[in-house]
């Protein structure tokens, strides 16, 4: 069986040696073999250099260029979003006619263990196409229901197979009660859109989509293109780590939009149970 990874990379020296080493412990897996696809754009560190010389003697190829396109962190700023979309899909374009069963698409600085690619390897059937990951914030409790001392990273690409919004701060970011009961018991959960920043497709798929933004996460109008092939889905008990700048972040404020999504919740399922002919 074999595995292309796809990631992306800029200025990535400070968490490169932990990504790289990651990427070597996928190799040790008997049952795969792996080929590595890598961009990488406008660094001013030694990231290109590194991935130069661990990249000698594996199986992959490294596409770089110089844009001069400025740099963003990890926040919502459409312009960043369309640079995001143009990486992607250039890689993509880069990487020719690549010959896997599956791609792993995964963000750089996603701190990751072998079994996390096995849980969503294994958690595949006919009805996926895709299959992501419960990435988690581990310096980010559940603020909505204290379930967790960690919460779902990447709400941002999150929305439900009615295409409902995420929600933030919390364990389970899924409003349908069906989806949450499922989350809880580990069953994979059929999503409209998600990411985590480690998601596995299947190759033949990846290649007939493109990444795009229409204000909103680049992956909502990929996983739009791949719905039309699969399902996806996302698998409760693969937990990747990531973690987000929270010098940025006003903890304050986070337990007060997770507050507030409690009756957003409760009247989202009243309505739904309602239109189903369900009185609660």
């Amino acid at each position: 069986m074999k595995i292309t990874v796809m990631s992306l990379f800029r200025d990535s020296d400070s968490y490169l040696n932990t990504t790289l080493k990651a990427f070597d412990s996928l190799t040790q897996m008997a049952q795969f073999d792996f080929e590595f696809l890598f961009y990488e754009n406008d660094s001013v560190d030694k990231t290109l250099f590194n991935l130069n010389q661990w990249m000698e003697n594996k199986n992959g190829q490294i596409y770089s260029e110089k844009l001069g396109f400025p740099k963003f962190g990890s926040v919502p700023d459409l312009q960043r979003l369309v640079y995001l979309s143009y990486y992607r899909n250039r890689l993509l374009a880069s990487s020719g006619d690549f010959n896997s069963e599956y791609t792993l698409l995964i963000d750089s600085d996603i701190e990751f263990e072998v079994n996390d690619l096995r849980k969503l390897y294994n958690a595949f059937d006919n009805d996926f196409v895709m299959l992501t990951a419960n990435t988690r914030e581990p310096r980010m409790s559940d603020m909505m229901f204290g379930k967790t001392r960690d919460c779902y990273y990447d709400v941002f690409a999150l929305r439900d197979k009615y295409f409902n919004n995420g929600l933030y701060f919390t364990d389970c970011p899924l409003p349908l009660q069906e989806d949450r009961d499922a989350w809880e018991k580990g069953d994979v959960v059929e999503v409209g859109s998600a990411f985590g920043g480690f998601c596995l497709i299947k190759t033949d798929v990846l290649k007939q989509c493109k990444w795009s933004t229409c204000a909103h996460s680049e992956h909502v109008n990929f996983c739009s293109e791949v719905r039309r092939y699969g399902k996806i889905g996302i698998v409760p008990n693969c937990k990747p780590k990531a973690y987000a700048d929270l010098s940025k972040v006003n903890l304050q404020v986070c337990q007060q939009i997770a507050q507030q999504q409690i009756p957003f919740v409760q009247q989202v399922n009243n309505v739904f149970n309602t239109s189903q002919g369900v009185l609660t």
